[in-house]
């Protein structure tokens, strides 16, 4: 009686896991379209994100230097203006360099960006 029953259960458990690979096998090239997807969306927004923090960078530059004209002296505003701007400058360059990366590999290998990725969903425990 027993081991009707598990054999049963082994053979259902055996099409459940056929059906699982044949889902899985057919939806993979689309997860991975998708992934490449969002990854190059996501890349190309931070892309102009950085690029938007450098044009502010260069707009605060310039309001900076028509400030120090006018006044001619170093108050707390154009300390803290001048911090904003630095810290800008090094924000804008990172996304923009750091994205530029992601999204060319992206655009011109999309293989080896994929396995890259897998790859570093491996290493992190798919965290």
């Amino acid at each position: 009686m027993s081991q009707e029953i598990l054999n049963k259960f082994l053979t259902e458990m055996g099409e459940l896991l056929k059906s699982a690979k044949d889902f899985t096998v057919d939806q993979a090239p689309q997860v991975a379209k998708e992934i490449l997807r969002y990854n190059l969306a996501s890349s190309v927004a931070y892309f102009l994100l950085g690029v938007a923090l450098l044009v502010a960078a260069a707009k605060t530059f310039k309001v900076l230097r028509k400030f120090q004209d006018d006044a001619g002296d170093y108050d707390v505003l154009p300390i803290f203006a001048w911090g904003a701007y630095i810290l800008s400058i090094i924000a804008g360059v990172c996304m923009f360099f750091c994205n530029l990366s992601s999204i060319l590999k992206i655009t011109l290998a999309p293989r080896l960006y994929l396995i890259e990725y897998f790859a570093a969903l491996v290493r992190s425990g798919g965290k």
